[in-house]
């Protein structure tokens, strides 16, 4: 029994573990992690020469598309009080002061004295 194989699309050499899992009904692989990508392969690539490793089953919540997220107002807001990256950049923010558990004290002028050094 060979210990490896060559892939059939880019003749890289892969072990007959990776033919035998990913390959075709002969153990030949038509995609390895040199000319394809791990998802295409996940995804049979490697199984035939005609598959490209997309998908074939389509899975509601995560491959819907997903909005779109912009820094810019859109022109018709449906959405109650948005709140953009603009207004987020320049919005003032308050000094802290905080005690954690064991007792230390620190505030955003000890950490700007840190970043400072």
């Amino acid at each position: 029994m060979p210990v490896h194989v060559e892939c059939g699309a880019c003749g890289t050499v892969v072990s007959t573990a990776f033919g035998r899992v990913f390959g075709d009904a002969s153990d030949t692989p038509h995609a390895c992690l040199s000319c394809s990508t791990s998802s295409a392969i996940q995804h049979g690539a490697a199984s035939s020469p005609s598959h490209d490793g997309t998908p074939l089953v389509h899975r509601p919540g995560y491959d819907d598309p997903q909005p779109v997220v912009t820094d810019s107002p859109p022109e018709a807001a449906g959405d109650p009080d948005p709140i953009y990256l603009e207004e987020v950049r320049n919005r003032e923010h308050a000094r802290t002061n905080d005690t954690s558990e064991d007792g230390f004290t620190h505030s955003d002028d000890d950490f700007q004295a840190l970043v400072a050094e």
